[in-house]
């Protein structure tokens, strides 16, 4: 599961690695946005489902390949965790991924009580594409709003997405420690030799759940 960041309203973060080269450089191209408002509709589309059908909810899994792609869904409420569920990498298809892990992370997080259909109204969607995670020799050359960073020390691994960096107003070191917090390790860390630091170049987007109300 992946963490979180602060805001006065609901947030689905999706987050997957993927050739992100298929998208333009400038992060507010008109390009980008509609690629990304896809993804966000196929999200949207699948928690609907959910509803609309009534069916008995199934915890999802995916089927694996040998890949760098990953994905993430993240729920926010009032500047809380609300939900959160991750393929982390080698997913078959992004649709699929997209999917499976709205599903879990809107109904399957053992942390919270299941999404209801009356907090729909609430929610905004956020989506977070990550191209491939490549090592740091020096873990501070990373740019704050534009890399997602995962950190690994062999025993526990933990991912935080660009956009958290914003929104937090976090600098370079205040990113790494909240990174070690998310694996559940000391805030120091990220300073250990063996500790390794993996940044991943990010897009991200968000609109409303009900985008036409």
């Amino acid at each position: 599961m992946i963490n979180y960041i602060k805001t006065n309203r609901i947030y689905i973060l999706l987050i997957f690695t993927l050739n992100i080269s298929c998208f333009k450089q400038d992060m507010n191209s008109s390009t980008n946005s509609e690629l990304l408002r896809k993804y966000i509709q196929i999200a949207r589309e699948e928690i609907n489902l959910q509803f609309e059908t009534n069916k008995n909810k199934k915890f999802q899994e995916i089927n694996y390949i040998s890949n760098n792609q990953g994905v993430f869904v993240r729920l926010l409420k009032n500047g809380k965790e609300r939900g959160c569920y991750g393929f982390f990498k080698n997913i078959n298809s992004i649709d699929e991924a997209i999917k499976k892990s709205a599903i879990n992370a809107a109904f399957f997080d053992p942390r919270f009580p299941e999404l209801t259909e009356n907090e729909l109204d609430k929610i905004e969607i956020q989506l977070t594409i990550v191209g491939k995670f490549e090592e740091l020799h020096n873990k501070k050359q990373f740019i704050i709003g534009k890399d997602s960073l995962l950190i690994d020390d062999y025993s526990n691994r933990g991912i935080l997405q660009a956009p958290i960096a914003i929104e937090e107003n976090y600098n370079k070191t205040q990113f790494l420690k909240a990174l070690c917090r998310k694996a559940k390790l000391n805030e120091s860390s990220y300073k250990l030799k063996y500790t390794k630091i993996y940044k991943a170049t990010s897009l991200y987007y968000k609109e409303p759940f009900n985008i036409d109300k």
